[in-house]
């Protein structure tokens, strides 16, 4: 079991946000898609339109509420 990476204080949660997260349930559409219990999605911490990477120090993995609030 995973948890939600999200260090955004304008979130709303404890910093990090730490929801658990269920592998079955990447994204946000389709059967087990990520708007359920456990939903999440990859997400860069740097936008790649701003010079940010694909490695892994820019990357995050964030449950779906956080991430639908991120862009």
């Amino acid at each position: 079991m995973a948890a939600c990476e999200c260090r955004l204080a304008d979130h709303q949660h404890a910093v990090p946000c730490g929801v658990s997260l269920r592998l079955a349930s990447r994204g946000g559409e389709g059967e087990g898609g990520g708007e359920g219990e456990g939903g999440w999605e990859a997400h860069h911490i740097v936008p790649e339109s701003s010079g940010g990477s694909d490695k892994l120090d820019n990357c995050a993995i964030t449950c779906w509420p956080c991430q639908s609030k991120t862009g």
